[in-house]
């Protein structure tokens, strides 16, 4: 978190993602719970986030203590939906600024282009160009 900390210091406009996954096995409400607070305080710019598992031939696939499946399915959402309330405070705070965008093609919405920013953001947007 530290880490996190200087990096934002030092360069304001930087984008930190992570990858979550819920449901390990012996994860108790109590881990989860602290989860939840670690995305709060760290305020990730996205999350990549997927229920636990079992993978053949691993040594978590013999550990105890599995997480029901209901209950895995549960803690996604909610982490998820932190998750999405945050991302979209962040977004919010980019409206009306202007930045580069890598345009990728037409947008799936139909009648934009679509692009990514520095940070990897997805941008959809009206063409005020022609393009080649």
């Amino acid at each position: 978190m530290e880490r996190v900390e200087r990096l934002r210091e030092v360069r304001p406009d930087i984008a930190i993602t992570t990858d979550v996954i819920v449901g390990f096995p012996g994860e108790s409400d109590e881990d989860f719970s602290m989860t939840l607070d670690l995305v709060k305080k760290m305020e990730f710019d996205g999350m990549f986030s997927f229920k636990y598992s079992d993978r053949k031939r691993t040594l978590a696939e013999k550990m105890d203590h599995k997480v029901d499946e209901k209950e895995k399915t549960e803690r996604l959402h909610t982490l998820q939906k932190l998750q999405k309330g945050i991302t979209l405070k962040k977004n919010k705070r980019l409206m009306g600024s202007e930045m580069e965008v890598l345009v990728e093609g037409y947008s799936k919405k139909g009648g934009q282009l679509t692009g990514r920013t520095g940070t990897n953001k997805i941008v959809n947007f009206i063409e005020s160009f022609k393009m080649n």
